[in-house]
C-alpha cells in the first residue's frame, strides 16, 4: 500500500468510527478523495481494505458505512489502540 492509500484508509476509518460517515449515508469516491486530499486511486485501495474489514459496503456507484453498535465501535478502538 502506498502512503496515500494508508492516509486515505486512516482518514475514512476514523470518519466511520467517529460517526462522521453515518450508516446509510451514501458517498462517492470523488467526495472521499477530496476529503482525504488524495486522488481516487488511493481511495479505491483504502475502500477495498475497509470493505474486507467490513467497515463499508460498496456498489458500483456508492459507498455505505457499516452500522456499528457503540460496543462494536469501542471494541475496535480498544483492539486497534486508536
Amino acid at each position: 500500500m502506498s502512503r496515500a492509500s494508508d492516509r486515505a484508509y486512516s482518514h475514512i476509518r476514523s470518519m466511520i468510527l467517529s460517526g462522521e460517515l453515518q450508516p446509510g449515508l451514501q458517498i462517492r469516491e470523488e467526495a472521499l478523495a477530496e476529503l482525504c486530499g488524495v486522488s481516487r486511486t488511493p481511495v479505491r485501495d483504502a475502500l477495498r481494505r475497509l470493505e474486507a474489514e467490513l467497515f463499508i459496503r460498496r456498489n458500483e456507484r456508492h459507498i455505505d458505512a457499516t452500522r456499528l453498535t457503540e460496543r462494536e465501535r469501542d471494541l475496535i478502538l480498544t483492539l486497534t489502540g486508536a
